[in-house]
């Protein structure tokens, strides 16, 4: 072989060798990027579901205030949470009706018709509420039963969902919202109790129960979070005004078995359970936020590799095209150097 095609030979293998090499990487990253696709369908599933969760949560606490009041508070309150819960029914129900993304196996689309099923009643229990036909334990069992199979979703999700960091960030998401359903049943109880003015022995048992199952919640939440993320919680759900429930209700706790006379400032109860409600949520909508952003930013890398292995690929081609030119010059002009 003379020395020309030796050259030529060198360059072209090496160039081919460089090239495979970085194709490799590249159909690596491709493949991931499919999977980071999927990420972002189980993440803005998620997302519609906490915003379901969230509108039944207040939707349940607003009509067992309602009800232990006889109609005498929240009426308004009360249509117009109606009306909420309803928008984010239909959204959730066009998106899993339009989307192929719920459909993916049978455990979904199982627990999808229990949803679907309870939501298609949801109609008659508001109005027993408004005729007051049921009780604040039905109602709240009624809700509980939905918001339980949403809740159901976010264990199903991280089952499927791919990739490791993401599934122990996203488990720990859902222990947040099974903190905050656990809160929201508690809150109603214990209001439902302050406008009754009264306590019994099973509601205090229950309400002592929520308490301890909801601090295990947020412990474990708090343990499994990045330090940005528990400080973001810090900021909202360990402030002194949210600190204040646990006073007020522990002190009306304490009260239940002394002679004094059972006195509560409600509308101090109620301004603090707003102010839990909406930290609860901006926790939650940051951590769900947090997630999309940290799985978009391994599309950013993705992107970013393919643009550094075009360019590189474009300078080998450049260079290989200079050096077989150059080896034909030399050979045609300077045959003898060869």
């Amino acid at each position: 072989m003379k020395i020309k095609n030796k050259l030529k030979f060198f360059i072209i293998t090496s160039f081919i060798s460089i090239i495979i090499l970085m194709i490799a990487p590249i159909y690596s990253e491709y493949k991931y990027r499919m999977k980071i696709s999927q990420i972002d369908n189980f993440l803005n599933f998620s997302k519609l579901n906490a915003k379901l969760l969230h509108e039944i949560e207040k939707e349940r606490s607003i009509a067992i205030i309602y009800l232990s009041s006889d109609g005498k508070i929240l009426n308004n309150i009360l249509s117009k949470q109606i009306k909420n819960s309803d928008e984010v029914i239909e959204e959730y129900k066009e998106f899993v009706n339009s989307s192929s993304f719920p459909k993916i196996n049978t455990i979904y689309i199982r627990e999808l018709k229990k949803i679907a099923k309870i939501v298609a009643t949801i109609k008659d229990v508001r109005e027993q509420i408004y005729a007051k036909e049921l009780n604040e334990v039905e109602v709240l069992e009624y809700y509980s039963d939905l918001n339980f199979h949403i809740l159901n979703i976010f264990t199903i999700n991280s089952r499927f969902m791919p990739e490791s960091k993401i599934i122990n960030d996203y488990i720990n998401y859902t222990i947040l919202l099974k903190a905050k359903e656990v809160s929201s049943i508690k809150r109603g109880i214990i209001s439902s109790c302050f406008i009754k003015e009264e306590f019994t022995e099973e509601e205090r048992e229950k309400i002592i129960s929520l308490i301890t199952e909801e601090e295990s919640y947020k412990n474990l939440f708090k343990n499994g979070s990045t330090p940005k993320v528990e400080k973001f919680y810090k900021l909202n759900l360990e402030t002194e005004e949210i600190k204040g429930e646990r006073e007020l209700l522990f002190n009306s706790l304490k009260n239940i078995n002394s002679s004094e006379e059972f006195k509560i400032d409600v509308k101090k109860w109620f301004n603090i359970v707003a102010k839990n409600v909406k930290a609860y949520r901006n926790v939650d909508n940051f951590c769900i936020n947090q997630l999309q952003k940290e799985n978009r930013a391994k599309i950013d890398i993705y992107l970013y590799f393919i643009i550094v292995a075009l360019s590189l690929l474009i300078i080998l081609s450049v260079i290989y095209f200079s050096l077989i030119k150059d080896i034909n010059r030399r050979i045609h002009t300077h045959d003898w150097i060869i």
